[in-house]
């Protein structure tokens, strides 16, 4: 077997800086904020009303039903805020209800963000009595842009600190080594 290019990123300072962030205080309070853009924000979790779509194992599209109709905006900021030009799709992530029967040591990972595949949202309405919402980065889909911004709705916008969390977990998930040469 050929050896595998190390990691882009320095996976220990992306958990660092994880880690930094999610502690800081009142930083569950301020995880979203008001904002008047015009455009949809990396981070922000909108309301769009489609099943997730995805290829199957006998190559066919199909639909996991998305009832919540609830994103998460995962593509570049200038993906709307610049003109289409040859930016004609962005990136969607469909976004799940953390499950009331979800056990103990998953859902401190969650609170942790130490989950690689997975990124934790705290509710954005003060009446949502759940244990938050959560997307996985494996159910990453293309979306045409100009489609998502008639259709689709703001719900919630993540504060510069969230943001943060939220580029540094992408990047980590990205960039993360495969593991194929740890130890058992």
């Amino acid at each position: 077997m050929a050896d595998r290019w190390p990691p882009a990123y320095d996976s220990e300072t992306l958990q660092k800086q994880i880690n930094r962030l999610r502690v800081q205080k009142g930083f569950s309070e301020t995880f979203y904020c008001q904002s008047d853009l015009p455009f949809f924000c990396q981070g922000d979790i909108i309301q769009f009303a489609t099943d997730f779509p995805f290829i199957d194992a006998d190559g066919e599209i199909s639909l996991i039903p998305n009832p919540d109709n609830l994103w998460l905006f995962a593509g570049n900021t200038c993906d709307f805020s610049k003109k289409t030009g040859d930016y004609k799709y962005t990136h969607i992530c469909p976004v799940e209800k953390v499950p009331e029967n979800t056990d103990e040591e998953l859902q401190n990972a969650f609170y942790s963000y130490s989950t690689y595949k997975r990124f934790y949202l705290p509710v954005w309405q003060r009446t949502d009595p759940g244990r938050g919402y959560f997307i996985d980065f494996t159910q990453m889909c293309s979306v045409e842009r100009d489609g998502l911004s008639r259709h689709a709705k703001l719900q919630a916008r993540m504060s510069r600190n969230s943001w943060f969390l939220f580029h540094s977990c992408l990047v980590r998930y990205l960039a993360r080594d495969d593991g194929r040469h740890d130890p058992g």
